[in-house]
Order: structure tokens, then C-alpha cells, then sequence
């Protein structure tokens, strides 16, 4: 594993590419989805988030939030999830996109995601980094 952070990270999506997610050891799994998030919601959102592979990962990234030392991240993605009927997008994909388009949720997703704090979740994923690759 390298010691640089930033390489680090891609690293990281580099042998999810090749070898998929699963393949990962669980710190990598949890600094994979914490920077899948933070990558969707600096591009376009908790929106984009939500419709991007990244979003099926939803459940996986609350916890790693929670891991990695990303509190108020992980508190706007659970108001996000809550949002849509049943607490949760919806894994059929039709009704998904019809949800994930009705101008009421996107614009509530919208408002929660110019919440979200950049620097925590960068500072956190670094820190959480140092704590387990020390240099």
C-alpha cells in the first residue's frame, strides 16, 4: 500500500476497477465510498450521488462516514435517504428514476447537499488514512 495519501486513493479505484469492490479490505472499502461521495457531491450533488453506481452503495458509505470521522456527512446523507418514500431509494429502477426526477426531492436534495462541508470529509478521510497507512 503507498504511503502517499492522494495516490492512495487512487490506487484504491484503480484495484476496485480491476478486481471490484468486494476485493477490498474493509478500510479501503470504507475510503472508497467516503471518496465516491465526496467526488458525486463536489460534480453535482447528493442528486448525482443518488443516480450514479456510487449511490448503490448508499448504506456502505453511512457507515464509512461514520468511520472514517465524518459526522455531519453522514447525518445529511441519512436526511437524504429519508427524503424519498420508504426512507430510501428505491431499488427498482423505474421507480427509482421517477422518484430521483420529481422536482419536490431534487430540490430538497439540493438544499441538504450545499450543507455538506468539503473540508470534513477531505480532512477526515485523511486523517482516517494517516491512522491506518502511517508514513
Amino acid at each position: 500500500m503507498p504511503r502517499d495519501f492522494v495516490q492512495g486513493l487512487a490506487e484504491i479505484d484503480d484495484r476496485v476497477a480491476a478486481d471490484g469492490y468486494d476485493a477490498l479490505p474493509p478500510v479501503e472499502r470504507d475510503l472508497y465510498d467516503v471518496n465516491r461521495f465526496h467526488f458525486e457531491c463536489i460534480c453535482g450533488g447528493l442528486g448525482v450521488f443518488f443516480t450514479n453506481s456510487a449511490g448503490d452503495h448508499r448504506r456502505q458509505t453511512i457507515a464509512a462516514l461514520g468511520r472514517v470521522g465524518a459526522p455531519r456527512a453522514q447525518e445529511i446523507l441519512v436526511q437524504a435517504c429519508a427524503l424519498f418514500p420508504g426512507g430510501e431509494p428505491s431499488s427498482d429502477c423505474g421507480l427509482f428514476e421517477d422518484q430521483a426526477n420529481e422536482p419536490d426531492l431534487q430540490g430538497r436534495l439540493n438544499a441538504l447537499g450545499h450543507q455538506i462541508d468539503d473540508g470534513e470529509m477531505w480532512s477526515a478521510m485523511e486523517a482516517f488514512w494517516n491512522a491506518h497507512f502511517e508514513t
